[in-house]
């Protein structure tokens, strides 16, 4: 959309929540919104009326290609914790499943594509 004329006649809409995006869209017949994959193809029943993912020069927004990283919107999740955390924590103990094959299997089943 780089040099994409502007339509200053839309209607403008100040959404507080996520939940709040898919009702708006729907409602509006040019309506856009930016969203997390999963929460749109999991966490939502989004109204048939919500239109597909877009594909960003020609690159779709599936598993693969963000795996891959040829899609250009990605956000990286990170998980952090304190060097000096107690290895006994229950925070700790997530930190290191994560790591694992096993964790990365609950990473992927909850829609993150894990590195």
């Amino acid at each position: 959309m780089k040099d994409a004329a502007i339509d200053d006649s839309f209607e403008a809409s100040e959404i507080l929540s996520m939940a709040g995006v898919f009702p708006e869209v729907t409602r509006l017949t040019s309506g856009i919104c930016y969203t997390f994959d999963y929460y749109k193809e999991t966490m939502m029943q989004v109204s048939p009326a919500v239109g597909p993912k877009l594909a960003i020069n020609n690159v779709f927004p599936d598993k693969k290609n963000v795996a891959n990283r040829t899609y250009p919107f990605v956000a990286e999740v990170h998980v952090a914790i304190r060097s000096d955390l107690d290895k006994n924590s229950m925070a700790y103990k997530l930190y290191e499943l994560l790591q694992t094959n096993a964790g990365k299997s609950i990473i992927a089943e909850s829609g993150y594509v894990p590195d």
